[in-house]
């Protein structure tokens, strides 16, 4: 389970370099201004040809105001820039190995809060991107959201906004092989947009010595032209590999959910104190367009025509490919003096759907007569694919308010479980951590 697939380990030697510059100037007046840039140079020197270095130059200037006359009110703009040059064999699917992509933003937001009850916001920003000599992409996108407090801890809130999400460099120029699998270039991805609401509320609360809040929020995303890593035969000449993931604009998804966490604190004694973090989401991930043609590829039993429907392993409920439906969290802690158990306790369900391509491979390889190594997934999926419970431990004891001593043991269990196809978690780990602060 813990073995990699032959060809696919590769060795590196990653090196890392930034530098954060900063002002902030505040005026007598209410004028605030902030600049914030960053300068990171970033080389992964890799085995497999799939070494990439790359620098990336990050500024964003900030502008703020208070208007004292008009009690709550705020105004918030500002500048950002973002030019990243990268250096790497396996982008050369563009034509060079080095590329750029440059980022321009500009953006401003109204905030004002009315008597402390209520507050309002709203606001644009303005995105044009550059990647190498494609033509270049802008786009205006917009939020806005209120919050009301209807009680002394009641609080309710609402939003709507607008997402942009330009196709990065990996994404549209990749190209590279790993044992038999291989990952292909698409330059004609294109950006993905979203619209995106929520509805919450947020309730303070006290039982006995217990003090919490409870919060549920409900929302929904819409995507246009959603990305997605998917798997098929994209070579026609299959001198580059057998079959690989290719990223691809799937058509429109939308995704509803609801978000529900608890956090609260007891005092219990004199010197003990209860903290508890609790987390639920659910989400329903569909396709809006299960039919509709987004790709061909070259599959060897015949050119096969792209869509949800006969891509999916489990199309009936028209679920996207490897979402967990039901995520939970849970953590308790006690402090006691200075000693601090605590247990964290994590649950993912079931994977719904994944790509049928993998049922293809699977059968391909195992025909292959021992020319390449064969895949088999799909009887541990059909045997495992139940939810994973995960249990961590940790004991900690602080002294002197500097010195920290912490045991932490993470999956406890030392589960054998995988969270995405051909993907296996990391084993039970024991850590033991000593903290200074200075």
């Amino acid at each position: 389970f813990y073995r990699a697939y032959p060809g696919a380990v590769v060795l590196q030697d990653h090196f890392i370099f930034y530098l954060d510059p900063f002002v902030n100037y505040y005026s007598k007046l209410g004028f605030r201004h902030s600049f914030k840039a960053r300068v990171m140079y970033n080389n992964n020197d890799m085995t497999n040809n799939q070494a990439v270095s790359n620098t990336v130059v990050f500024s964003d200037y900030n502008f703020r105001r208070e208007y004292p006359s008009l009690i709550g009110l705020r105004f918030i703009g500002g500048l950002s820039v973002q030019n990243t040059v990268s250096d790497a064999m396996m982008y050369n699917a563009s034509g060079t190995n080095l590329n750029k992509l440059f980022n321009f933003s500009g953006y401003a937001e109204i905030e004002h809060s009315i008597f402390r009850i209520l507050n309002l916001v709203a606001g644009f920003r303005y995105e044009y991107f550059r990647l190498n000599n494609m033509n270049a992409s802008m786009k205006t996108i917009f939020r806005a959201g209120a919050s009301l407090k209807v009680m002394q801890e009641t609080y309710v809130r609402m939003s709507v906004g607008q997402g942009y999400r330009y196709p990065t460099i990996a994404e549209r120029f990749i190209r590279i092989n790993l044992g038999t699998f291989g990952v292909f270039d698409n330059p004609d991805l294109v950006p993905e947009t979203s619209l995106n609401a929520e509805v919450g509320v947020k309730q303070g609360f006290k039982f006995m010595n217990y003090f919490g809040y409870l919060d549920i929020a409900v929302f929904q995303q819409d995507y246009q032209n959603t990305i997605e890593y998917l798997f098929g035969f994209w070579d026609s000449t299959y001198t580059f590999a057998i079959g690989g993931f290719k990223f691809l604009n799937t058509g429109k998804s939308r995704i509803t959910g609801i978000d529900i966490s608890l956090t609260g604190k007891a005092q219990m004694g004199e010197h003990v104190v209860m903290n508890t973090v609790f987390g639920y989401n659910y989400i329903l991930p569909k396709s809006l367009e299960p039919d509709y043609v987004f790709a061909n590829d070259f599959n060897p039993s015949g050119n096969t025509s792209f869509t949800y429907e006969n891509t999916s392993v489990d199309p009936s409920k028209n679920i996207l490919k490897y979402r967990f439906l039901h995520t939970l969290k849970a953590d308790l802690e006690f402090v006691v003096k200075g000693f601090a158990p605590g247990v964290s306790v994590k649950y993912f369900s079931k994977i719904e759907n994944l790509d049928k391509a993998i049922e293809d491979f699977e059968r391909a390889t195992g025909a292959a007569e021992g020319s390449v190594q064969p895949i088999i997934y799909m009887t541990y999926y059909h045997n495992h694919n139940n939810g994973n419970w995960i249990l961590d431990l940790r004991m900690s004891y602080s002294f002197n308010e500097t010195h920290k001593l912490s045991l932490i043991a993470n999956n406890v269990t030392n589960r054998w479980y995988s969270l995405r196809p051909l993907k296996a978690e990391a084993m039970r780990s024991i850590l033991l951590q000593y903290s200074l602060k200075m």
